[in-house]
This record gives structure tokens, sequence and C-alpha cells, in this order.
């Protein structure tokens, strides 16, 4: 396969224009809103000769659009580069959902029961109630009870994702997508084609337009599945399609969105006396319509969307399917310039019968030397009321110091209305007051040694009650948890030349509830253009390896305490995994191999659940104009 794909794209140079721009500054000339970009004639294969006129002359006059809203990305006070990934660092990263992405962050553990067709959730802190998800400016409500308050990592359709913001407050992680969209009157057209071990098989195309009077469609598409083995089910497919229409000129756009997903898979089976995880064949969509003025990284910008989401749903173990739908109406603007950012949300739901109002003001300044910024927020979706501050002191360019200190008080619902409080089901000799105030604090001291920053810093938070990961399992339900703190050390950017590193470990002061005592992840990269062979920038080669480790996690159920990893029926589960990520780019095309777990050893996440040995996933990305 790799030798027709190298011969593919031998031919697919001569015969087409790459979309990225290869060009010195010097050799583009503008006139007017067009680019003029001169190509000279190859020897080999005269581009005059082998494209038609009419698609050389469009092929070369590409016009930029004016852009579709965007939704609002916070300011990150990090310490170097925040927690960002545009569209082709989320590919290049080898995520294959949002949970895998997340996993660089200090604070934060991922849990998957198997492969790609199972439940994969997040916990920071320890609570998996503290991340949050933002699509466009939507938030991803949680409509199906048998997530229990969960939100299923795995139905986050990374594929469709121009930009991921991990906005790293003191009290959760804020998540924040944007869409991908399209500027370029010039078509582009993606397509993608990968398969691997457990029989996994996946297929992906894009497809993108703009025109001169400043409308735009957008669709695209994805089908993944596997048939795993086991005990590492479950099998299963997904089938995941998106479009957008919409118009911008100037400061204003109007757009349509919709995405649709459709995963089904089979029970997997628990390789203990544990239940197993249930059959089940869902569809979550999400659509909204968007009007917009202004740009949020710049002046004033305001927005108003109408959306609705929506569940259906069969599990294998109920003979009842169901179906839930909500409305959310979000008006948000702001104002930015020399700095400063100001933005205000107001976010209405309307679903079953009931409505809840929602309140967000944010207030922002930074600069190079030092930032500052604030969140305020009532969401009565949740009933929390959160307030956060956080700021960056940066007095050399080889120095920063960052800090953030939140806190959160929240109605636990039902339990909250009950004025005397009543007895934790895990421990009878604590008492569940109706409202719990809990205060977040972080820390960490940054410094830039060459292109690599090494920071150090702390976490901590006071007792608080932790949503359970019932998402897996409903024997685990909400358990109480005494105070929390760790420390953790962080590496990332340019450690020699070409070789990049993103490390971190993170080491609490006791192992507790979905929190190991102990994590690490180290990524070591090779990453080049070797511009001295190919100087038309043509050419990308990417080598990653990454170990990650973590101690025992515990998981708490009424009856006791179960621990992953457990002890398999052959052997001992290790809790350590080594992989590695090759990418090669040839002008457009992008060939792909990831090799997981290459020591081929048992690893387990969710008590009872065995995920894949040794897994092979390999393919190709290639992208064509016109």
């Amino acid at each position: 396969m790799v030798g027709a794909v190298l011969q593919l794209a031998g031919a697919a140079l001569d015969a087409q224009v790459p979309q990225r721009d290869t060009t010195r500054r010097d050799s583009v000339r503008a006139a007017g809103d067009t680019l003029v970009v001169p190509v000279p004639p190859q020897e080999d294969a005269p581009i005059r000769d082998s494209l038609p006129a009419a698609v050389a002359l469009d092929t070369l006059r590409d016009t930029l659009q004016a852009p579709l809203a965007r939704a609002e990305l916070p300011v990150a006070l990090e310490i170097g580069d925040a927690y960002r990934w545009d569209r082709d660092a989320l590919f290049a990263s080898g995520a294959l959902t949002l949970a895998e992405l997340l996993e660089r962050i200090p604070g934060f553990n991922s849990f998957t029961s198997g492969w790609i067709s199972t439940p994969s959730a997040g916990a920071f802190i320890g609570d998996a109630a503290r991340v949050r998800v933002f699509h466009d400016g939507v938030a991803i409500d949680l409509l199906d009870p048998r997530e229990h308050g969960i939100p299923d990592l795995a139905d986050i359709q990374i594929w469709t994702l121009e930009e991921v913001l991990v906005e790293r407050g003191a009290t959760e992680l804020r998540v924040h997508l944007r869409s991908w969209s399209v500027e370029r009157i010039v078509p582009v057209t993606r397509t993608d084609v990968g398969t691997g071990d457990q029989r996994t098989n996946v297929f992906r195309g894009f497809y993108g337009k703009r025109w001169r009077n400043g409308a735009a469609f957008q669709a695209g598409g994805q089908q993944i599945g596997s048939n795993a083995e086991y005990p590492f089910g479950a099998d299963g497919d997904e089938l995941s399609f998106f479009a957008r229409a919409g118009w911008a000129r100037g400061p204003w756009s109007a757009d349509g969105f919709l995405l649709s997903a459709r995963r089904s898979r089979s029970a997997q089976p628990s390789y203990t006396t544990f239940d197993a995880l249930p059959g089940l064949d869902r569809t979550r969509a999400l659509a909204y319509v968007r009007f917009g003025y202004g740009d949020p990284a710049a002046g004033l910008w305001a927005q108003t969307i109408a959306s609705a989401q929506r569940v259906s749903a069969e599990y294998a173990d109920e003979d009842d399917a169901f179906e839930r739908s909500l409305a959310q109406y979000i008006a948000t603007g702001g104002f930015t310039r020399w700095g400063l950012r100001l933005s205000g949300t107001a976010r209405l739901r309307a679903g079953d019968d009931e409505t809840s109002v929602s309140g967000a003001g944010r207030l922002a300044w930074e600069r190079s030397f030092a930032g500052i910024a604030a969140l305020v927020e009532r969401d009565e979706a949740d009933t929390v009321d959160r307030a956060e501050i956080s700021a960056r002191i940066s007095p050399f360019s080889w120095l920063s110091l960052t800090g953030a200190v939140g806190r959160t008080l929240e109605d636990h619902s039902g339990i909250a209305r009950l004025s005397g409080g009543v007895p934790d089901p895990f421990d009878p000799g604590l008492v569940v007051v109706a409202q719990d105030e809990v205060t977040y604090a972080r820390g960490e001291l940054g410094v830039r040694v060459r292109g690599t920053w090494i920071g150090a810093g702390v976490l901590t938070r006071t007792e608080s009650r932790l949503a359970g990961l019932g998402i897996f399992d409903p024997a685990y339900a909400a358990v109480h948890d005494a105070e929390a703190t760790g420390v953790f050390g962080t590496a990332r950017g340019r450690l020699w030349r070409d070789v990049h590193v993103d490390a971190m470990v993170t080491v609490w002061d006791s192992a507790s509830y979905y929190r190991p005592r102990w994590q690490t992840r180290t990524t070591l990269a090779l990453v080049t253009r070797w511009l001295s062979r190919f100087p038309s920038g043509d050419f990308g080669l990417r080598f990653a390896v990454t170990h990650a480790y973590r101690s025992d996690v515990l998981f708490p159920t009424a009856d006791g305490t179960r621990t992953a990893p457990g002890l398999y029926e052959t052997g001992q589960v290790v809790n350590n995994s080594v992989s590695t990520h090759l990418e090669i780019r040839i002008a457009d095309a992008t060939l792909y191999w990831q090799l997981r777990n290459v020591t081929g050893k048992y690893t387990e996440e969710v008590p009872g659940f065995l995920r894949p040995r040794q897994t092979n996933l390999y393919g190709v990305r290639w992208e064509f104009t016109n």
C-alpha cells in the first residue's frame, strides 16, 4: 500500500497545485484582494499542459473570503505555549478521542474500557464532573441517563474540528472546540483511509468551498469500526457526518451547522465477576443556527445561537428505547483591544418541560510580561456557582510564574433540597450538606532553557464530593473525598534541533478515588521538513515515542473498592505502555503508522476490562485542491 501511495503522490505532484503556501513572500504579489501566484512550469510535466486553462486560472487566483463567525477562545495564561491544537496538530497528535488528547495535562486522567467502540471518560483532580466541553460556543449537555452525568469523550467528533483550546481553570478543565471552516474559493477535498489490528477500519472525507458572493458550503463524513477480539471487546462501528452552509461579508455572517453520529456496539465482557458493559445503538445530534458580527479576537463582536441537541438510544439490557432533546439559546458578545478582553454570555436551556438560565462574564488583560483573567459564572443546569481568577508574570523572557484560585458552590441535586443533609452512602459517619463549597488553587513556576520550558507546580483542592464513573458501572456512585494536594512537573518545547519534548509528571499526597498517586507521560518527537533536501517544503517527517505510566487507581462502590489495574487470569496486568507514531508528508499526502503498546502487555484502566495488546493503525490522509 505504501508503494502505491508513493507512486500516486509522485503523479499528483505533476498534476496539482499544492494548497500549502510554499512560495517565497517576494514571489507573491497582491492584486486587490486576489493573490496571483506565479508557478513556473516543470520540465518533466508542465502544469499548463496537464490542467485545463480554466482550472489553472481559478487555482492561481484564489480569493480569500471573509471568515464565518468563530466561537470565543478565552485567554489561557500558561507557561510557554497554551494547550492548543490546530487542525494539522490534532491529526498529528495521534489521539483517537478527546480523552487521549487531554492526557498531556497535569491533573487529568483518562479512562477507557477497551478499544474505539467503548466509552471514554476523564477526571480532573479525581472528579469526572470537572471536565466541560463547548462546541462552537454551545455547551455539550449530558442527555443520556446511562452516562450518570459524565460526558462520554469518545462521542466528541474531533475529526470535524479546526481548533481545540483547553482552558486550565482552577476549578475545572474547559475544552473549547471550533469546527472546521473554509475561506478559499478553490474547493478543498480530503480523503482519509486507515486500517489496522482489531480489524479496525477508518474511512473519512471532507469537502469545502466558498463563493465570491460570500456563500460557504462544507460537508464531511466518517465511518469507523472494529471487531475486537475477546476479551478486548466490544465490536462496533460509528457513522458520523457534518454539514455547514453559510454566508459572510465583512463583519457580518450567518451559518447553519449539523453534526450527527450513530454508534453501535456489542456488549463488552468483563474478565472478572463484574457486570459486562451492555451493547447499545445510539445516535447523537447537534444542530445550530448562528448569526455573528465581528471577530472575538479583535474589536467589538456579538453572536446569537439557537441550537438543539438530541440523543436516542437502545441498550441491549433494556427493553425500552429512549429519546431526549434539549434546546439551547445563546447570546454572547464582547470587546477586544489593547490586550483587554471583556465578554459576557447568557444561556437559556429548554427541554423536558423545564427551563434554566445560566450566565457568565469574563475579564482578561494580557501582555508579554504579564496577564490576568477572571471568570464569574452561574450554571443553573448543574446548580453550580463558580468564580476564578488567574494571573501570569513574566519579568524575563526565560522566567514565568502563573497561578490560579477558584471557588465553587454546588447544590447536590435532590440531596441539596434536604435542609439537614443526608448520610454519605459510602461513609454513614459523614453528612452531605445541602451546599458544598470547594476551593481550588494552582501555582506554577517555569524556566526556559533554550527552546524548552521546564515547569514545576502544585495543585490543591479542599474536601469535595466526586462524581462517580457510572458510565462504566452504575455501582460507581458519587463519593466524598478528602482534601487533595499534588505536585507536578512539565517539560515542553524544542529540546535540541529537530527533537521536541512534551513531558508531564504528577504526584499526589496519596492515592485516592479516580486519581493515581503517580502519573507520568513523556513524548519525544523528531519533527523536520528537511529543507536542505526539499527546499520547497513539500516533505515532512514526524516520529514520536511516548511512554505512559500511572500507579493504581481506586474505584469506590457502596460495597468496597475496586482497583485498576488488577490481575488478569493468565498473569499480571501492567500499568505502563510504550507507543510509537510515524508520519511522512509528501506534498499534500500524509502517511501515518501508529504502533500502540509496543511491549504487548495487558493494560487496564477500568476494573474488569482489558485494553488491546499491541495494536497497529496505519493509513493515509490526502488533501486535494480543485
